[in-house]
C-alpha cells in the first residue's frame, strides 16, 4: 500500500511539472513574440526584405500578409510584397515606427498565438515625395510554432492616418502611397478594411484585443 501511495504522488507531482514546464513555454512565448515583432519592425523600416521574409512561416500554405491593398497569400506572393511593392529609395529614405501597447495571447495548447500592437511612426520617402509625414497604425498578427521557433502566419496593417508634418490628420485623408490599391502585383483577396481616420465617422475597435483561447 505504501508503495502504491509513493506511486500516486509521484504522478501527481509528475503532472505538475509538467503543468508548470508548459506555463513558463507560454510566458517565455511573450517575450519571444514580442521580440519576433521587434525585429520585423527593425528590419522593414531599414528595407531587408530578405530578412523580414524569413520571419514568416515557412511550411503553412495560409501564410498571408494584409495591407492597405488587399491580402497576399503564401511565401511567393508575400515575397512579392517585400521584393517588388515595397521597394525603397535607399538615399534620403528615414521610416521608424514603434511599437506600443503591446496585447499578446498564446493558445492554452501553446501551438498558436495572437496580438494586437499600435505603432506610431514617421517617414520620409524621396521617391515617392520627400516630404516628412506622421504615419499612425496597428498590426494584427496570429504566430505559429514552425521547428520549435515562433514564426507570422497572418499579418494585418492598418492606417490610421498618414499626414504630412504641417498638416494635421483632420485636414488629410490620403491614400498610403507605400500600398496602392491598383497595382501590377494584385493581391489575391480585396478584403483590406478601411480604417483611415475620418472626422465624419465613428471609430470602431478594429482590430479588438486578442481574447484568450483553448487552441486554434
Amino acid at each position: 500500500m505504501q508503495l502504491n501511495s509513493l506511486d500516486e504522488k509521484f504522478k501527481i507531482l509528475e503532472d505538475r511539472i509538467k503543468i508548470l514546464e508548459h506555463e513558463i513555454e507560454r510566458t517565455q512565448a511573450v517575450t519571444e513574440i514580442q521580440n519576433l515583432m521587434g525585429r520585423y519592425e527593425c528590419y522593414q523600416v531599414h528595407g531587408h526584405s530578405l530578412k523580414v521574409l524569413e520571419l514568416f512561416a515557412q511550411k503553412v500554405p495560409d501564410v498571408c500578409l494584409t495591407t492597405p491593398g488587399g491580402t497576399y497569400v503564401g511565401m511567393e506572393h508575400i515575397k512579392t510584397v517585400w521584393t517588388k511593392i515595397l521597394v525603397e529609395e535607399p538615399v534620403g529614405t528615414m521610416v521608424e515606427h514603434h511599437l506600443t501597447t503591446p496585447m499578446v495571447e498564446v493558445a492554452k495548447d501553446g501551438k498558436t498565438a495572437k496580438g494586437v500592437w499600435y505603432t506610431p511612426g514617421h517617414e520620409t520617402l524621396p521617391a515617392l515625395d520627400p516630404h516628412a509625414y506622421w504615419a499612425w497604425g496597428k498590426y494584427a498578427v496570429d504566430f505559429i510554432k514552425e521547428d520549435g521557433k515562433w514564426k507570422i502566419w497572418h499579418m494585418t496593417g492598418y492606417v490610421t492616418f498618414r499626414t504630412r508634418f504641417d498638416r494635421s490628420w483632420v485636414e488629410t485623408a490620403e491614400p498610403d502611397p507605400l500600398m496602392p490599391r491598383d497595382t501590377m502585383y494584385p493581391p489575391d483577396r480585396r478584403d483590406a478594411v478601411d480604417t483611415y481616420y475620418n472626422p465624419k465617422a465613428i471609430r470602431l475597435m478594429i482590430p479588438a484585443p486578442p481574447d484568450p483561447y483553448e487552441t486554434w
